[in-house]
């Protein structure tokens, strides 16, 4: 490469064999690698087979630092090629049965709250009744009732609480959580396709959990017009 002329060619410092500038990876500057990538996967193989734990720990480092960066492409790719990751993992499954089914089970044993949501979701899919609840909204709300069966008044640990449609699905209700109570699994079991709503009685009983700033006190209305039906409001002084 001479000073004042262009080329599409540059030389490899290693095998010392001329490639496009495609076949080099770009520094963070202007100026490109002077090694080419063949060699460069060359030799970051032989690092990887000399001591694999120490390249371990370099790949877990650059991706630490890389997370954003890597959170994008993966989400470009996703968008760009729609059901790919859906195709390699079910084909993984397949593969490992046995493998997908303990890894199916450590995380149900240590997110519990995420089976909640993927559960109720599926029952809203079956219903056709729209959106479901997260697993982060379920949390919140059974923070709001002190982790409490609205109905025979047991705390957690001693129960568990269970999700309930105030409107069930089958008589129409949504699965979002304003039509969602926090209920014991036989008080869940014994209310079965009842309309009863049970949020009123323990937020009269508690206002001091349920206060907001603006509004008006028919919030347990789900057609009213508050965005969360669960939060008592109180009249505005003028």
């Amino acid at each position: 490469m001479t000073r004042g002329t262009m080329t599409t060619d540059k030389e490899c410092t290693k095998c010392h064999l001329s490639f496009p500038l495609s076949g080099f990876h770009r520094r963070s500057g202007r100026r490109g690698q002077s090694i080419c990538k063949l060699c460069r996967r060359a030799m970051d193989l032989t690092r990887r087979l000399e001591d694999p734990d120490k390249w371990r720990e370099r790949v877990a480092a650059w991706r630490r630092l890389n997370k954003p960066r890597l959170a994008k492409k993966q989400a470009d790719r996703r968008s760009s090629i729609p059901g790919e990751n859906a195709m390699y993992a079910k084909r993984w499954r397949d593969s490992n049965p046995e493998k997908s089914r303990q890894v199916t089970k450590n995380y149900v044993a240590t997110h519990p709250e995420m089976l909640v949501q993927f559960r109720h979701a599926r029952r809203s899919r079956k219903a056709s009744a729209g959106q479901s609840f997260t697993a982060k909204e379920w949390i919140s709300l059974k923070e709001r009732y002190e982790y409490t069966c609205l109905n025979c008044l047991q705390s957690e640990p001693s129960i568990i609480l269970v999700p309930d449609h105030v409107v069930p699905l089958f008589r129409g209700g949504s699965g979002i959580i304003s039509n969602i109570q926090p209920l014991c699994r036989r008080c869940n079991s014994v209310k079965h396709t009842k309309i009863l709503d049970l949020r009123p009685k323990w937020a009269k009983e508690h206002p001091e959990r349920f206060v907001g700033k603006i509004g008006r006190l028919n919030f347990f209305n789900l057609d009213c017009d508050i965005e969360d039906p669960h939060v008592i409001v109180k009249e505005t002084e003028e």
